[in-house]
């Protein structure tokens, strides 16, 4: 969600915050609620491209012009991402401590 004036995303819900499961069957179900799942690719993989940047400019200029929606960006890439999206940073802070 986006705080009402905030120029940023936050996220609400953390699957596993109570704990990790018994077994990661559900998993794939499990994912598509983080909302970081749903930005699904990032385009950094071709950054070394000649035209990258003026490929992402175009994208992201077409998509402005179709949508009156927030655009984002994949940017991550931290070894740690998905535990803090799946328990919230302090509990898997916790966990990697303990």
């Amino acid at each position: 969600t986006m705080p009402l004036g905030a120029t940023f995303f936050d996220q609400t819900c953390f699957p596993f915050i109570d704990g990790y499961p018994d077994s990661y069957a559900d998993l794939p179900q499990i994912m598509p609620l983080i909302h970081w799942a749903g930005l699904t690719h990032s385009p950094w993989d071709h950054a070394g491209d000649a035209d990258f940047w003026e490929q992402l400019r175009a994208r992201a200029l077409a998509l402005r012009a179709s949508s009156d929606r927030a655009l984002m960006i994949v940017v991550g890439c931290n070894l740690f991402e998905w535990g803090t999206f799946l328990r919230r940073l302090d509990n898997f802070l916790v966990d990697i401590v303990t």
